[in-house]
């Protein structure tokens, strides 16, 4: 099998990252290398306070600025790309990479993707969120915009060619295809890690878990109202609730207040995210993830069902897709904090049926989600979009 000289470039990479996206690219990032292949990551300036040496191929350089959102301007929106054009263009050149695989390019621009289709050496783009459709929107317009922006002296702009594409849920996939133009789509699942089956013991469950970022379109505001329902249904039970993830100041104000309003400061925690969420799911028993926004997946869920957690999530978008039937979890209406304490209760009283969606997520991982199984259908994409990109050259020349 040929080994390859692989450029990732991401927005963010760990230890820095916003969610699943950035695990995701981290975890690929270490299988390949494990085959043999050659990574360097290019990402992000968050953490950098020097330059990278750019002879230290294999390794992770943050330098690409970010867009200021914050404080919008088209000045600065522009120094952003043609600095981030250059800054890609300059280790596409050193590197002298077979593929340039593209990740999450939310707050770098649309730069490094022109940079890379520019370059004439084969790409690739892994989708897990929606970040083309801030940079892409379709129509004549809009298409002239980007034209014009290329002829424009100091500008970055031109043509953008959305694929091939490895898209993370069959909904993913079809909504990039049809919203987004995209072409060449192939769904490759996320994947987590799998150990030995957890043996939990038969008792009910009492500990739920709240793990992502904790925003109001996650549904953290749903999960603590469904909670003090559950508490007033079960008052002699000790029952808890941990709420990990990052969280903004001026929000964690907010939640603490709605905890101390609703008398749950006893059996609520909120904790900032960690290294090691296996010694969090190892303590709990049942995750909640009743997310309001268009989940692309959800890796959190297959983490939680290979720790033998069971799952109470939104019956839309990628939680669906990967708790397709009721014996790997329970699926609710994420807008109704009554329907999520209900589901809570259901484990609750039927301790049988909590340990039968346990190992059902555990095996359902070990079919559809393991890390390695998942990678390995990577890995022959990446391979096979190097030799088409080879085949269209020979046949060009």
């Amino acid at each position: 099998m040929k080994k390859l000289n692989i450029l990732i470039i991401s927005n963010y990479y760990p230890p820095f990252h916003i969610g699943g996206y950035e695990l995701a690219c981290r975890d690929t990032v270490e299988f390949l290398r494990q085959k043999g292949h050659l990574v360097t990551v290019l990402t992000g300036n968050k953490g950098n306070t020097a330059q990278s040496n750019i002879q230290q191929m294999g390794t992770v350089h943050r330098e690409l600025i970010y867009i200021d959102y914050d404080n919008p301007s088209y000045r600065q929106r522009a120094e952003v790309e043609t600095c981030n054009y250059q800054i890609c263009q300059r280790y596409i050149n050193q590197v002298s990479p077979d593929l340039i695989y593209l990740w999450n390019q939310q707050y770098l621009s649309l730069a490094p993707s022109l940079a890379s289709q520019n370059s004439g050496i084969a790409k690739l783009y892994e989708i897990g969120d929606f970040w083309p459709a801030a940079y892409i929107r379709p129509g004549f317009i809009n298409a002239l915009k980007r034209k014009v922006k290329s002829w424009l002296p100091g500008l970055i702009g031109g043509r953008f060619d959305f694929g091939p594409c490895i898209a993370c849920s069959h909904w993913v996939g079809k909504a990039i295809k049809e919203q987004l133009n995209a072409r060449n789509v192939e769904v490759i699942h996320n994947g987590t890690q799998l150990g030995a089956e957890p043996q939990r013991n038969r008792n009910q469950p009492t500990s739920f878990l709240f793990c992502g970022r904790l925003c109001q379109i996650k549904g953290i505001e749903q999960s603590l109202q469904a909670f003090k329902l559950l508490l007033a249904k079960f008052p002699n039970n000790q029952l808890s609730l941990t709420c990990i993830g990052p969280i903004e100041s001026h929000y964690k104000q907010v939640i603490e207040q709605m905890i101390h309003n609703a008398h749950l400061g006893e059996n609520v925690q909120i904790l900032p995210p960690t290294d090691d969420m296996k010694h969090i799911y190892q303590q709990h028993h049942v995750l909640l993830m009743p997310t309001l926004m268009p989940e692309p997946f959800g890796l959190v869920i297959i983490e939680a069902m290979a720790n033998g957690l069971a799952v109470i999530a939104s019956d839309r978008f990628g939680p669906a897709e990967i708790i397709n039937n009721d014996k790997l979890g329970i699926l609710i209406n994420p807008e109704d904090p009554i329907a999520i304490a209900d589901a809570m209760a259901q484990l609750i009283d039927d301790p049988g049926r909590y340990h039968e969606i346990t190992k059902a997520g555990y095996h359902h991982v070990s079919t559809h989600f393991r890390l390695e199984m998942v990678k390995e259908k990577v890995e022959q994409v990446l391979l096979h979009a190097v030799e088409e990109h080879e085949l269209c050259l020979t046949l060009n020349s």
